[in-house]
């Protein structure tokens, strides 16, 4: 089934054979060698404290619109089993560190919120105890230790489809069959939520930026990409019964 990424976000969470939920999803971490959802990401927690568990997508048993839930195949003891702190290193999370291990706290916030954007490195003059205010460090993500990135990360980031055309990240279609992203959903950075939109396939990304915070891709001035109108009511999903649904999982008429 093709489905819109967000759909899934902030449903419930559950296991065999009670069917109980044990928490709401809330994001999702994908392996950027081959665009597909490694992990379901599980908040167990309460509205005081958030205890996150990392939840492989190879337990996923099925999905309920219906209901808002990812059901898996998991028991008590299993779901007990996964560590509740944040274990799994993303890009982000990894660059983030060797910044704040990098500079002083107060240059690590100002960069935040004022992102250094050179490609493909992220470089800035050290003023920290030990180094000279010119010396220089770059962080190359190629070099990163991990391929995991966070998908509620990601949208929002900037989309190069040609050399002089950009738009917004909004959301994927993802084929719930394998867990795979198949498509990126594209609008205007400050659009409403009823303007186009506009879908390209994930074979057109050529390389993501954490520090540019921007999805580079095959587009080029000399060859324009294929966009074609994004509809998430389009009736896409044809289940055996002949009954049609569309990116959300909502019945929808052929």
């Amino acid at each position: 089934m093709k489905l819109s990424i967000r759909e899934p976000l902030g449903y419930q969470l559950s296991i065999m054979p009670e069917q109980s939920t044990k928490g709401k999803i809330v994001d999702f971490i994908i392996d950027q060698k081959n665009y597909k959802i490694k992990y379901i990401v599980v908040d167990s927690g309460n509205f005081l404290s958030q205890k996150l568990k990392y939840i492989p997508s190879k337990f996923i048993r099925s999905l309920d619109f219906k209901e808002r839930t990812i059901h898996t195949i998991l028991n008590s003891k299993e779901f007990l089993e996964f560590d509740e702190t944040n274990s799994i290193e993303t890009i982000s999370s990894i660059f983030k560190q060797k910044q704040k291990d990098m500079f002083d706290q107060m240059q690590f916030w100002e960069l935040r919120f004022y992102p250094n954007v050179s490609i493909p490195f992220v470089t800035h003059n050290l003023a920290i105890s030990g180094l000279n205010s010119q010396t220089s460090i770059d962080l190359n993500e190629q070099e990163l230790d991990t391929d995991l990135r966070s998908v509620r990360e990601l949208l929002g980031y900037a989309v190069n489809v040609s050399d002089s055309k950009q738009l917004t990240l909004k959301d994927f279609v993802v084929d719930t069959i394998n867990w795979r992203l198949k498509k990126l959903v594209l609008g205007n950075q400050y659009g409403v939520p009823w303007q186009k939109k506009y879908e390209l396939d994930m074979k057109e990304v050529k390389s993501i930026s954490y520090s540019s915070k921007s999805v580079y891709t095959h587009g080029t001035a000399g060859r324009n990409l294929s966009l074609n109108e994004f509809d998430i009511s389009k009736p896409i999903n044809k289940n055996a019964y002949g009954v049609y649904y569309d990116y959300r999982g909502v019945v929808q008429e052929k």
